[in-house]
């Protein structure tokens, strides 16, 4: 799709820039017709002619004189495409790649790698987040996955809120814990992903892959066939996230006076044993009736 323009769709005409006119040019305009319609000129009618070398003066009349495509195409023209911006890319670097030394196709697969590494990481923090935020916003049917644990100022032992610990969360503000786990989280993802572009993200780990298996198939062509691009691409798409978030200190020399939250996408074995084991945290009754049996089921379990 070379144009993007879509089948049966207006595109509105370049706008132009008045440049001044002259003699006869400047005065009211005669009425005429065109096409069967009565059209009357515009009093001071000017025309953009910057295609024009600067020699050809009005006084030339207009059959001798040659326009040339302006260097800056209009400021109307559509955007290049993703699926057109990538096939560019990939077209262009396999062209470069022709006259590649073994050395340099090497040195770009690492680069590629490297930039993979960093998008990956990004994307996958990003997911984390999201599923920590969803956890904490509704802990009963939270998402399988992720843990959240939060340590506050002067005390040596953390807690986890998700899956949630319900020895660890006894007689504990759980509200309140939830509350400034949220505000980490939120101060975290002003910081991190302000302007984070999920969709391009992925486009541009989509062209890497492609461009890493045309690297590959180069490097194999000059002998060295034995190439493990493939495996560690995969080792970098299945890397859980560990994520730290620490609020800022007031004080020089005060870090520990302030509450840290750590994010991690859990593996399958260890999720599964902390949800088989999990007992969810009951909300606070506020019927007396429900006071009053939240008061024995305390004493059955003290």
């Amino acid at each position: 799709m070379a144009s993007g323009i879509t089948p049966g769709s207006r595109v509105p005409a370049p706008s132009t820039t008045s440049t001044g006119g002259t003699g006869a040019a400047d005065s009211a305009g005669s009425t005429a017709r065109l096409n069967g319609n009565s059209v009357t000129g515009v009093g001071s009618p000017r025309r953009q002619l910057g295609g024009i070398a600067p020699n050809q003066t009005p006084g030339t009349l207009i059959r001798e004189r040659s326009a040339s495509q302006p260097d800056t195409p209009p400021s109307n023209q559509l955007a290049e495409s993703p699926k057109a911006k990538q096939k560019r890319e990939l077209e262009e670097a396999h062209q470069a790649r022709e006259s590649s030394t073994l050395e340099e196709l090497e040195a770009e697969q690492e680069a590629l790698l490297n930039e993979a590494d960093d998008k990956y990481q990004k994307v996958e923090a990003h997911t984390v987040l999201g599923k920590a935020f969803a956890a904490l916003d509704n802990p009963s049917k939270a998402l399988k996955g992720v843990k959240v644990v939060i340590r506050l100022p002067g005390e040596d032992k953390p807690i986890r809120l998700i899956p949630p610990d319900k020895k660890a969360l006894k007689n504990r503000d759980v509200a309140e814990l939830t509350k400034l786990a949220k505000e980490l989280l939120q101060q975290y993802n002003n910081t991190a992903f302000t302007g984070f572009n999920l969709g391009a993200f992925n486009q541009r780990l989509s062209t890497i892959q492609e461009m890493l298996k045309d690297v590959g198939a180069k490097i194999s062509e000059k002998g060295k066939p034995d190439n493990d691009w493939q495996k560690r691409l995969e080792d970098l798409q299945h890397r859980r996230s560990i994520i730290h978030v620490k609020q800022p200190a007031p004080t020089e020399g005060s870090e520990d006076e302030t509450p840290e939250l750590t994010l991690e996408r859990l593996g399958k074995e260890e999720t599964e044993r902390l949800m088989k084991d999990l007992e969810m945290i009951k909300p606070e009754p506020v019927t007396l009736a429900g006071k009053f049996w939240r008061f024995l089921d305390h004493g059955r379990q003290s």
